[in-house]
């Protein structure tokens, strides 16, 4: 059994933990088919989990982002596909939580979060542009107090089970530009979900394009966002420890797979001279190997959650300095632990383990994919020049 240091059990941990393992049954199956979990989104829904950092006065379950994490590592651990799917829907949380708009437009979307099991999706990201942080889509005011969105996206995480999306556009306007999130409705007319996710990691997570065709959208729905890249912003942070939280339960999964392997089905290898593979030498140290990279990552983790938590208690430009780099260190060092994991997996198990009926190769195929969200190379150069010469990290969705 691996060994973890998280201990704690809130109780959306305590739900998360048990979602884990009716997760992890038929994962290796759903990857190979690449099917939807349309099933294993409604127990999403209906476990209660989807008003995380919702406060509780309102119904919600409350928490803070150490909850968030400690649930999207259970979660990841039984399917990182619907774990990805959930940080987006937490992304829309942190996003209702944190725009300007009314007490009453926010109560509406709390009540549905909390009484419907609202699932929010996301069309943020586009493709064919310069960089990342260019974008193509519209977003224009009309006389009728609505905006018309206008064109195309892509990488749109759990985009068949949302209820509802936030879109990012940008609007046309003097002296420069402005950023806005719309939220959507499903059901829009105009808008067009695409089954054309064709990755070869995350298969099921339904990270296809979206077509946007003129949608009318309420001015209530319309928020600015610039509020998010102040020097003194932790979004970018918050969102850099749950994709960490996601590689951490990739890891452990292998790790636990592994160990399940190599203890019921290994044979030991001759020159071992050993009864069992479990008692080969190269077998238990690079088991150790693996477990140490697994527990480094974790503390890691924990560390840049209190940071993070530490830092909103006393808002200021250094110290989301310091949050921005604890994250960066833990995503740095979780992403190297899923990937060497879940390839070193195969080293302790042998040839038999390579199989399809195991689909242990998923593991690696879905830390891959996740890994390259964002290059790692600048999360090391951020802490480094940080470190170095007291630079602040950038200010984005990445840091």
């Amino acid at each position: 059994m691996a060994v973890s240091t998280q201990s704690t059990s809130s109780p959306a941990v305590v739900i998360a933990r048990d979602l884990r393992d009716q997760l992890r049954e038929g994962a290796g199956e759903r990857d190979r088919a690449r099917r939807f979990p349309t099933t294993e989104t409604g127990w999403l829904k209906q476990s209660g989990l989807c008003s995380l950092l919702v406060p509780e006065e309102v119904g919600g379950l409350g928490g803070d982002a150490r909850d968030l994490v400690h649930v999207l590592t259970a979660l990841s651990e039984g399917d990182p596909s619907v774990a990805q799917m959930f940080l987006i829907h937490m992304y829309g949380i942190a996003l209702i939580n944190g725009v300007h708009a009314s007490d009453d437009v926010r109560k509406r979307y709390y009540e549905r979060i909390v009484d419907d099991g609202m699932f929010i999706s996301n069309a943020f990201s586009e493709v064919g542009t310069k960089t990342v942080f260019d974008y193509s889509v519209s977003l224009e005011p009309n006389d009728d107090e609505t905006w018309t969105l206008s064109g195309s996206k892509f990488y749109c995480t759990g985009s068949h089970a949302g209820d509802v999306f936030y879109v990012l556009g940008l609007r046309d306007a003097d002296p420069e530009p402005e950023f806005l999130v719309a939220i959507v409705e499903r059901d829009a007319d105009g808008l067009t979900i695409n089954d054309d996710w064709s990755g070869m990691g995350q298969k099921t997570t339904a990270s296809g394009s979206m077509d946007i065709d003129s949608v009318l959208v309420p001015a209530e729905s319309v928020f600015t966002i610039d509020h998010f890249n102040t020097p003194d912003a932790l979004f970018g942070s918050l969102g850099q420890c749950m994709f960490s939280a996601i590689l951490l339960g990739i890891a452990r999964a292998a790790l636990a797979d592994a160990g399940d392997y190599v203890r019921t089905r290994s044979r030991p290898w001759p020159h071992a001279e050993v009864e069992r593979a479990t008692e080969d030498p190269y077998v238990v140290h690079t088991i150790g190997q693996m477990q140490t990279q697994v527990s480094a990552a974790d503390a890691m983790l924990e560390r840049a959650i209190n940071v993070r938590l530490s830092a909103l208690e006393n808002l200021s430009p250094e110290v989301r300095d310091r949050a921005s780099v604890a994250a960066a260190q833990a995503k740095i060092v979780t992403g190297q632990a899923a990937l060497d994991v879940s390839e070193s997996l195969f080293q302790v198990c042998g040839a038999g383990s390579v199989l399809e009926k195991f689909g242990y190769d998923r593991h690696w195929r879905n830390a891959r994919t996740l890994t390259l969200h964002d290059p790692v190379a600048y999360k090391v150069k951020l802490v480094g020049d940080y470190v170095l010469n007291g630079t602040s990290p950038p200010i984005s969705v990445y840091t």
